[in-house]
């Protein structure tokens, strides 16, 4: 006779459980929550909430975990002991957890409690733009991770691949979910409706010069000091250009003083904090410049795409998986390359239009949201009928 609650109730839905470390993190979950419930899982997400404050993601209201984002010896004990809690109250049959700190705390978490299904969602690799100890810090935190994992599920196949190269996890565990992406791109959402006219007079921007453009945090791992770089090295004479910014600055990594200066006099350089709608953005540019040095697969390209905008930048992990057209990428780095292939797709309209197009062909065929979430939904129901578990 069976001993648990879990292993006897067979008319039982799933349970599934999500784990990020902070708020703005649960656009990796948003619609997915609300599909996966349709699929046949009960579904909870949790992260570190506001505590006065009250949050829902499709129609779940979202959990509190005292998650924080750097390292703190003390508060990551006491926020482990409340997620081994927390799935010990819920008893969840998968735990998938994203994000440096939730993953690591919530795959120890569920591997105390023998949670069946244990999947870690990569997001991307702190550690290939460090070096020395906090390098030596973070592969051993990735390894501690992916051992307590049943399940590693990097966001992209080059991702995958530096994983294994890393020996990060054995490889039998190692494995994309479809195509890749966290949560896909509504592609119905990210289509233009404006015209460059139009969404250039909203933002203030010259609508007789090229807009190359850029969304994200404005960091230096991003690559923004690259980019404003080429732009105040331009020669004169060619075409005019205006570099428009949209992102917060952070501290963690903070971008060179020549670049916030370029941000603060130089009225070719335009920065948005915030945009209730970044599609205004997509639809001023001409090109989307992504110079990121690392990714585990990034949704500002494929949105920019999903709207027709071409997309030049590094050759980095995970980038390489959001450019339908890899040949307008470069070496990581190599700001004259970067340049050039900007000054490229620039020089042809035709160019640009064709390039834009293909890509909104390619993102909608491997990345629209719906396909992505049912990716995910056959996924955990394989993961569950292997652990011998019961798959909706």
């Amino acid at each position: 006779m069976c001993s648990t609650a879990r292993c006897c109730d067979l008319r039982r839905r799933p349970r599934l459980l999500f784990l990020v470390t902070s708020p703005a993190s649960l656009l990796f979950v948003r619609g997915q929550v609300g599909a996966l419930t349709e699929a046949g899982f009960d579904v909870d997400v949790a992260t570190n909430l506001d505590p006065t404050g009250r949050v829902e993601v499709d129609g779940v209201d979202v959990l509190h975990l005292p998650f924080v984002r750097e390292p703190s010896p003390l508060r990551d004990l006491r926020a482990l002991w409340r997620t081994i809690r927390l799935i010990r109250r819920l008893q969840p049959d998968i735990v998938h957890a994203g994000t440096p700190k939730a993953g690591l705390l919530g795959m120890l978490a569920s591997w105390t409690a023998r949670v069946p299904v244990r999947v870690y969602a990569v997001h991307g690799l702190r550690y290939e733009t460090t070096g020395g100890n906090a390098r030596r810090l973070f592969v051993t935190l990735e390894r501690v991770t992916c051992a307590a994992a049943t399940h590693v599920a990097p966001d992209s196949p080059s991702l995958a691949a530096v994983v294994q190269r890393d020996r990060l996890a054995k490889a039998g565990k190692v494995g994309v979910i479809g195509s890749g992406s966290s949560n896909g791109v509504d592609t119905d959402r990210f289509r233009r409706r404006r015209s460059r006219v139009e969404a250039r007079s909203e933002l203030g921007l010259d609508e007789r010069v090229h807009v190359v453009g850029f969304v994200g945090r404005l960091t230096r791992d991003k690559g923004v000091d690259d980019l404003v770089g080429w732009y105040r090295r331009r020669s004169g004479s060619l075409t005019p250009v205006q570099v428009l910014l949209v992102g917060t600055l952070e501290n963690g990594d903070p971008i060179k003083p020549e670049t916030l200066d370029a941000m603060h006099v130089d009225p070719g350089v335009v920065h948005i904090e915030w945009l209730d709608d970044p599609r205004v953005a997509y639809e001023a540019m001409d090109v989307l410049a992504f110079p990121s040095y690392r990714e585990g697969l990034p949704n500002v390209p494929l949105e920019a795409q999903s709207m027709s905008i071409p997309v030049a930048g590094y050759r980095a992990t995970g980038t390489v998986d959001a450019v339908a057209d890899p040949s307008t990428l470069v070496p990581l780095g190599d700001v004259e390359r970067l340049g050039a292939s900007i000054e490229d797709l620039l020089s042809s309209s035709e160019r640009r239009e064709r390039r834009g197009v293909d890509g909104a062909v390619w993102v909608r065929a491997r990345f629209d949201r719906s396909r992505v979430w049912a990716d995910k939904a056959a996924f955990f129901s394989r993961a569950l009928t292997d652990a011998g578990q019961g798959a909706p």
